[in-house]
């Protein structure tokens, strides 16, 4: 199962403490594992699974 999942700018703002609720980010769930923007699985609650939406733009599995 794929599963990619946008946050919406509603949500965030740049105030807020954590990188990932400051803007747009994707979540990549592949099989029932996150990755990372480099492809990689990370823990679910992994900062670097949270990637930004430019960066993920790029990203070729």
């Amino acid at each position: 199962m794929e599963e990619l999942s946008i946050v919406s700018p509603d949500f965030l703002s740049p105030d807020f403490d954590f990188t990932n609720s400051q803007a747009p980010y994707v979540r990549d769930l592949r099989n029932g594992q996150y990755r990372n923007a480099q492809g990689n699985i990370v823990p679910k609650s992994d900062q670097s699974g949270h990637i930004p939406l430019e960066k993920f733009l790029g990203y070729k599995p």
